[in-house]
């Protein structure tokens, strides 16, 4: 709840200072204090027929313009104590009020709450109604179950392999995978046969060579006999 603007404090940089007193002023009950112990000279001071310094902080500051208005037509410190006691004597009422209703609804609305969890208590004990906490509960449930669903994001490759999964099931999936196994399979044994062929063509050149080697060599050794 907001204060009333007669009781509440003003900013920092907009306190009043009573001269000669040298008294800084936050609020209007510091005010009516203020007026209350001033003397006549400092009251003088601020006070004159050309201005009034009281009224004009009072209505550009705190924003009360009825009581600026009311505070400028008194005729001495006397009667503008007096002027801004009643107003701020009012303010305090009208704030205690407040406060009270307000403390008084609060209260009366804590009591139906807890006048109603009794009714439910108590049906609950007599089995008329299922408990709200249960409802509440398979409510809940339900609606993360749901959001779940939706909030449910899937990656990318658990998603291809989700789809692999499923078309790996149906029939004419199912025939091209054997076919592909066996097609693979007989690429392999080929593959296998053209090595084979190719280890046993290289042994066999590696064969013809050490005989040439062999067949020089012999050739060499005949010839230098018969020339000795």
């Amino acid at each position: 709840m907001k204060r009333n603007k007669l009781l509440a404090n003003v900013p920092p940089d907009k306190m009043f200072l009573v001269w000669h007193d040298n008294k800084i002023l936050k609020n209007l009950p510091e005010l009516v204090e203020a007026l209350k112990s001033m003397t006549d000279e400092t009251y003088i001071f601020h006070v004159t027929p050309q201005k009034n310094d009281f009224a004009n902080w009072i209505r550009d500051v705190v924003g009360a313009r009825n009581l600026a208005a009311d505070l400028v037509k008194a005729k001495n410190r006397a009667d503008a104590h007096r002027i801004l006691k009643s107003y701020i004597d009012e303010a305090k009422v009208d704030y205690r009020k407040k406060k009270l209703k307000r403390k008084f609804q609060r209260e009366k609305e804590k009591a139906e709450k807890d006048a109603e969890k009794a009714k439910k208590r108590e049906e609950k004990r007599q089995g008329i109604v299922p408990s709200f906490k249960s409802m509440k509960k398979r409510k809940s449930k339900s609606s993360s179950k749901k959001k779940s669903k939706k909030t449910k994001k899937i990656s990318l490759k658990k998603y291809i392999k989700k789809i692999k999964a499923k078309l790996s099931k149906s029939p004419k999936v199912k025939k091209a995978a054997k076919v592909k196994k066996t097609s693979n399979k007989s690429k392999s044994r080929a593959k296998k046969s053209k090595h084979v062929k190719k280890k046993a063509q290289a042994k066999i050149k590696k064969n013809k060579l050490k005989l040439s080697s062999r067949n020089s060599k012999k050739s060499l050794k005949s010839s230098k006999k018969s020339r000795r």
